[in-house]
């Protein structure tokens, strides 16, 4: 028996895929369309040929079944079992990985059959192939030639999903993407099979995608010279009302004087909907009840990495940020009293991407879009540069980074992070009031592992307490043998009831290094000290049972879902359910950059620049996911530190 498992190198998600696929297939002439004639006869003959083959396929027996299916095809006349032969024939080279047979299979298949919903099956698996072979730009070609309506409904939903993969590889218009989103909703909404809606097969667009996805682009900020033609002539269906507002909303933004009418055509036609609250709000707007507002509510600039190598810390924060702004459904209940008295948020997003060079335009194009506040970036060059381009065109700038000083002399940037200055600061006073007195530093020689050594050290001295050892290792190896060898050697004891001379040692690195050093300094008979280290330590995946023989260690950060805070546990519950992860700590500094802006801009009447960053700076008490409480002009967040306890029991906050 040969199953796919023999196959070298296929990834997981292909027979995933395909047997989604799959589901949709079987004799074509369905949708009441009149059955396709074909050349070609069924008898019992023809029938039990076809059989061999498709049950070697059903059992997976995938080099069985691929000979057996072209044998029939090879020696009767097209029939409508031909069909599904061609296609399963297709579908087998393309697990097997010869995207050219399998286009060939499908070709013949488009060629042939007189059945137009298996011309756009295959023409559709023919953009899988594609996609599969990593040529884009074809597969992207043979989705625009798939006949749409040909297609049952769970294959609509991987026709657009598909095209939103390739379309987002490719940097096709976004507007085009929208546009897939809202036809992926109303997929999901209007079809009669409920099973749709648990669909979440990976390459599916689910509908809580959809939705997310379809709520962000409707808050987004949107030029008047860029409604689209789609959106005028968008299809009667459930997500037709939010393309309607959507257009409303665009007038209102640019102060138009048909916002009133659209809003009017909105609530009137959809009385019951979600967004009709929203529309009232902008007419009571533009009706001069909050006159500050007029043009749009809060615009909040987005700069985030969002493709590259940091694109997963750039989504993170995206995700927070979306959860603040209300654009996440689940969390709506928790943050609606902000974003209700702020009438709308719209989120103006851009790539930061990886040069230090475009940051200066994208800041000035943010200006050129009113926004009161930009969130990001979050790379320290990027957020040096963007620190000088802010305080030039007066606009608050929040960076989510830990880059030392970048608060120095720069009046409108407001740092979204536990700079490196203050975790030290808080690491030494933790350890001198825990009655350390002498440490030890094992540090990687890298830039970051350089500067968080010689700070310590000096923050050490300052304080009155002794550095009695050090050693540096290479952040690229896995074996820190040596190094420890020189950190033991370097502080021997002639107490036999200590392993080093020092009482505690400082580990500058992060959770996945610390997971790796603590079992050898144990295997080097190091123990009974206290290790302890920063923010970098903080994460879900720190094996904190590796403490066993380090009793009392700690480390410092910002965040914890575990806090003894409702909100904190209300948001984590709420953001949880939507992601399916609680928040990170980037998650919640993204969260907070946003509720932080909403709640200066719900205390004022003027949400310019100049007066968010007024509100922002007197602020002595801020309240939101992490312990940011204020923030300091020229120095940087003030955090209250919370100190976590790794022990072989679990990660506990001290109290």
């Amino acid at each position: 028996m040969v199953m796919l498992k023999k196959f070298p190198g296929i990834k997981s998600f292909l027979l995933s895929f395909l047997l989604f696929f799959l589901a949709g297939c079987g004799a074509g002439g369905g949708g009441g369309r009149p059955a396709p004639e074909y050349s070609g006869k069924v008898n019992a003959v023809v029938q039990d040929s076809f059989a061999v083959g498709d049950t070697l396929y059903k059992k997976h027996e995938y080099d069985a079944a691929l000979n057996a299916l072209l044998e029939f095809i090879k020696t009767f006349p097209h029939n409508r079992l031909t069909d599904e032969a061609l296609y399963k024939t297709g579908k087998i080279y393309i697990l097997k990985k010869d995207y050219s047979n399998a286009n060939n299979q499908l070709n013949s298949l488009i060629t042939l059959s007189p059945d137009p919903e298996y011309r756009a099956k295959a023409q559709l698996l023919r953009a899988q192939a594609y996609s599969l072979a990593g040529d884009d730009l074809s597969s992207l070609e043979a989705i625009k030639k798939c006949t749409l309506a040909d297609l049952p409904t769970r294959m609509q939903i991987q026709y657009f999903s598909l095209f939103i993969t390739t379309a987002k590889k490719l940097k096709v218009q976004q507007d085009k993407i929208d546009y897939a989103y809202l036809r992926l909703l109303d997929l999901y909404q209007d079809s009669s099979d409920r099973d749709l809606e648990a669909l979440s097969q990976e390459g599916i667009v689910t509908k809580i995608m959809a939705s997310q996805m379809v709520n962000l682009w409707v808050n987004s900020a949107t030029p008047l010279d860029q409604i689209a033609d789609w959106m005028k002539a968008y299809p009667r269906g459930y997500a037709r009302p939010y393309v309607d507002f959507k257009i409303a909303k665009i007038y209102f933004d640019a102060k138009n004087t048909k916002a009133k009418n659209k809003l009017e055509d909105f609530v009137s036609g959809y009385p019951r909907h979600e967004l009709a609250e929203r529309a009232k709000k902008m007419l009571a707007i533009l009706a001069g009840a909050k006159t500050s507002m007029l043009g749009g509510g809060l615009k909040i600039g987005v700069v985030l990495p969002l493709s590259g190598s940091l694109a997963p810390f750039g989504e993170a924060a995206l995700r927070g940020i979306k959860c603040a702004a209300g654009l996440t459904p689940e969390c709506l209940p928790l943050v609606n009293p902000v974003t209700s008295a702020l009438g709308s948020i719209d989120l103006v997003i851009r790539d930061s991407g990886t040069s230090v060079d475009q940051m200066d335009g994208i800041l000035s194009e943010m200006a050129s879009l009113n926004v009161s506040a930009v969130i990001g970036p979050m790379s320290s060059q990027q957020a040096m540069a963007g620190a000088r381009k802010a305080n030039e065109l007066k606009m608050v700038l929040l960076p989510i980074t830990q880059k030392d000083g970048l608060m120095r002399d720069n009046p409108y940037v407001f740092q979204m992070g536990y700079d490196t200055f203050h975790q030290i600061d808080s690491l030494v006073t933790q350890a001198l009031n825990r009655g350390y007195k002498t440490f030890g530093i094992f540090y990687p020689q890298n830039n970051y592992g350089r500067e968080m050594q010689l700070s310590f050290e000096n923050r050490v001295k300052d304080g009155g307490g002794k550095i009695i050892a050090k050693a540096g290792y290479n952040p690229t190896s896995s074996d820190y043998s040596d190094a420890i060898r020189e950190l033991k050697l370097s502080s021997s004891t002639a107490d036999p009831s200590r392993s080093v001379a020092f009482d505690a040692l400082f580990i500058p690195d992060s959770f996945s290094a610390i997971n790796r050093i603590v079992p050898q300094l144990r295997n080097a008979s190091i123990n009974n000290v206290v290790l302890f280290g920063g923010s970098a330590w903080n994460d879900d995946s720190l094996s904190a049972q590796n403490f066993d023989v380090f009793p009392q260690s700690f480390y410092v950060d910002l965040f914890s879902n575990n806090r003894t805070s409702d909100f904190v546990s209300q948001v984590s519950s709420a953001f949880s359910t939507a992601n399916a992860h609680k928040p990170t700590s980037v998650e919640a500094l993204g969260f907070d950059a946003a509720w932080f802006v909403m709640n200066a801009a719900k205390n004022i009447e003027d949400t310019t620049g100049e007066m968010i960053r007024n509100e922002l700076a007197s602020q002595r008490n801020l309240s939101g996911l992490t312990t940011i409480r204020s923030f300091e002009s020229s120095q940087g967040a003030t955090v209250e530190p919370l100190v976590f306890l790794p022990t072989p029991q679990g990660i506990n906050l001290s109290q």
